[in-house]
């Protein structure tokens, strides 16, 4: 699953999913038909993701508009057999080191 990840209208991070055919974030908290098409796991990594976000500015959310922040997505597996989740987070960074919150 692919979560966006945006910087919210005051700079806070909004996780969850485009609105239909547009780019305006819809945090997954304020709208339940994010969670529906995902496994229960996922979901409750992109909460966690999202709680932690907004606990720390570390790391920066993206911003369509500024071209600037760094997290711009979630990348989301499940392995059934574990039930484990494996997180990826797509950054807008020409590398790791040319962002202290990613080093």
């Amino acid at each position: 699953s692919r979560i966006a990840v945006r910087a919210g209208p005051d700079g806070a991070a909004m996780v969850g999913m485009f609105k239909a055919g547009t780019h305006e974030v819809v945090p997954c908290e304020a709208d339940e038909r994010c969670y529906l098409p995902h496994h229960p796991l996922i979901n409750a990594a992109v909460a966690a993701v999202a709680g932690e976000l907004r606990a720390s500015a570390e790391l920066s959310a993206y911003d369509e508009s500024s071209l600037r922040g760094t997290l711009r997505y979630l990348q989301l597996s499940v392995e059934r057999s574990s039930d484990t989740v494996q997180l990826t987070l797509v950054a807008n960074a020409p590398s790791l080191a040319a962002d202290p919150a990613l080093a």
